[in-house]
């Protein structure tokens, strides 16, 4: 072998070990399920969320279910609420059937002024 062909497959098991490392980095799966359901969650927001230890797949089952329900919900305001502490597999629920506060609320549409104290708020310190 001269070292043209070292260089080629030393290359090849370089590009191969940076491949897996970005596929066990990257949750396609779940991004294809988000894709699949209308969610429109970007490759990148899914990176971006592991990279501020946000798990993902809590933020984007959560927002499959809010959109399911007909509630109007960002990830971006599920990532919040998760980095507040809050329980974000509740939102929906809550969100469904209790009125929030408008300021603290995820649904822009709710206009029914309601007591500051949210219980999605509340945490188990």
């Amino acid at each position: 072998m001269d070292l043209g062909q070292i260089l080629i497959i030393g290359g090849g098991i370089v590009a191969l070990v940076v491949f897996i490392a970005i596929l066990s980095f990257v949750p396609i799966g779940l991004w294809i399920t988000a894709k699949t359901a209308g969610a429109g969650i970007a490759m990148m927001q899914l990176v971006a969320m592991r990279l501020r230890k946000v798990p993902p797949p809590l933020i984007v089952n959560s927002r499959i279910n809010a959109l399911k329900a007909g509630l109007n919900v960002t990830t971006n305001q599920l990532e919040a609420h998760y980095l507040a502490r809050g329980h974000v597999d509740l939102v929906t629920v809550l969100q469904r059937y209790i009125p929030l506060c408008p300021r603290l609320s995820l649904n822009p549409q709710d206009s029914v002024p309601t007591p500051i104290v949210s219980p999605i708020a509340a945490t188990d310190a």
